[in-house]
């Protein structure tokens, strides 16, 4: 049960340091919605004559980069993720917590946070 909490505590403690940083959320949210609607939209009319794209091929421009927005917004929220740890490490905490008596396996727990940013972001 002891793990348990230590692993919770850990995954709390990231979430709430992204819920806590505003302009982190605005622009976790902000970033695939521009690329979505103004590259997307703006793209999409210049590519209208092309054969694969448009009427023609089925497939409008938007759904053509949607996988690729959201993969790439999942990837930039892993990358703040693992710098978090160093951010931690330059702080001290993550001096604290290496010394803590806790198990390999509640490290994981860091990057569940991270995790947990990525799927709410995707």
């Amino acid at each position: 049960m002891a793990s348990l909490r230590a692993i919770y505590i850990i995954w709390y403690r990231d979430i709430l340091r992204f819920w806590r940083d505003r302009w982190r959320v605005a622009a976790s949210l902000a970033q695939p919605l521009l690329f979505l609607l103004v590259f997307g939209s703006g793209l999409s009319s210049s590519l209208k004559g092309s054969a694969s794209f448009g009427t023609a091929g089925g497939l409008s421009y938007i759904q053509f980069m949607y996988p690729g927005i959201i993969g790439m917004a999942i990837l930039f929220t892993s990358i703040f993720g693992a710098m978090s740890i160093v951010w931690d490490r330059e702080f001290g905490f993550l001096k604290e917590v290496l010394v803590a008596p806790s198990t390999a396996r509640q490290w994981l727990s860091a990057s569940a946070g991270g995790t947990t940013q990525a799927m709410f972001q995707g």
